[in-house]
């Protein structure tokens, strides 16, 4: 019974042992699989480590455009200030001129009421005038109308 134990332990060894080798064949045709895999895994991290290192490349051109573009937008509020104060002072000097020329017109009206007032004066004067030189020619033409406008 001794050899049949031997023998089957034997048997259990050299099983165990094929066990072991099979198992470590198997082991090894995976790690070999997985060596290829993590060759895959390495070149797709050194070309993801290339794109990160473009993509942060392209953001700080980016960055600096758009300081860029800060700078350029704040020259523009600084030169719309300036149109705008300057517009404003315009504004205020034409509304003043607006204004004197408003009473200048003013001016001008009334100085033409009292023009046509006196216009009117004067033509009721030169009527008088025509009269009075009508009178005068007369005088000299025929002495009774001479006499007539002596006693006046």
């Amino acid at each position: 019974m001794i050899k049949i134990g031997v023998v089957l332990g034997g048997i259990l060894v050299t099983a165990f042992v094929i066990f072991i080798v099979l198992t470590m064949q198997r082991m090894a045709v995976s790690m070999e699989q997985m060596g290829g895999y993590m060759a895959h895994m390495a070149f797709n991290i050194e070309t993801m480590s290339s794109d990160v290192s473009i993509m942060t490349s392209e953001v700080s051109k980016l960055d600096d455009v758009v300081a860029h573009m800060d700078e350029n937008i704040n020259a523009m509020n600084v030169d719309i200030n300036v149109i705008q104060r300057s517009m404003s002072k315009d504004m205020l000097i034409m509304r003043d001129s607006v204004l004197s020329i408003s009473k200048n017109l003013a001016n001008m009206d009334n100085n033409m009421y009292r023009l046509t007032e006196e216009v009117i004066q004067m033509d009721d004067k030169m009527t008088l005038m025509g009269i009075d030189i009508h009178r005068s020619s007369r005088s000299f033409t025929s002495p009774m109308y001479y006499m007539r406008n002596m006693n006046r």
